[in-house]
Order: structure tokens, then sequence, then C-alpha cells
């Protein structure tokens, strides 16, 4: 996914995005990444000079849907039966990867 990205500040928000939405099931804005995350992707793609000023906007949000529906992650109604069998199905994926 992230080899299909151009831009280096994109590739970073994107990764950054990626992350912090697998390790807290929620999205942060731009402000809100750490520098040293910034610095430890940067290092690991290898990208310099990156100003994630531009990260905004319809990229962030187009960000978020590919990360959501790379994760097979679907926005939940409030009935009792679509959340427990969105949970179910959460499980059942954690449990299959762990053994990938």
């Amino acid at each position: 996914m992230v080899a299909r990205i151009n831009r280096p500040d994109n590739k970073i928000g994107f990764v950054l995005q990626l992350g912090y939405f697998r390790a807290t099931a929620r999205f942060f804005l731009v402000e809100q990444f750490k520098k040293r995350d910034i610095n430890f992707v940067q290092r690991m793609l290898q990208c310099s000079d990156v100003n994630l000023i531009n990260y905004t906007g319809t990229i962030v949000t187009r960000y978020r849907h590919r990360i959501l529906s790379h994760l097979d992650w679907r926005e939940a109604d409030d009935s009792k039966e679509q959340l427990e069998n969105q949970a179910q199905h959460q499980i059942l994926r954690i449990f299959l990867t762990s053994f990938i």
C-alpha cells in the first residue's frame, strides 16, 4: 500500500495513521503525531525533509478510508446484534492472523 504513495510526507502520514489506528482503534490529528514517531517512520522509509503541513484535508480522509478498508473495519450501528457480529468478526480476524 505504501509503495503506491508518491509523496514522502503522504507516506509518513499514512504509516503513522495506520500504526496509531492499529494501536488504539482511533485516528489522530496530524498535530498529535509524536515527533519521535515521525522520525522513526522517516528513517524506516528512508525519507528526508518531510513536512506534514501538506498532509491535510482530502488526503487524510482518503487514507483513513483505505486504512479502514485494509483492516476490514466496519462502522457499527447501535443494534446489539450488529455490535456482537462486529466483535466476533474482529476476534476471528485476530485469531486467524496470529497463525500467519
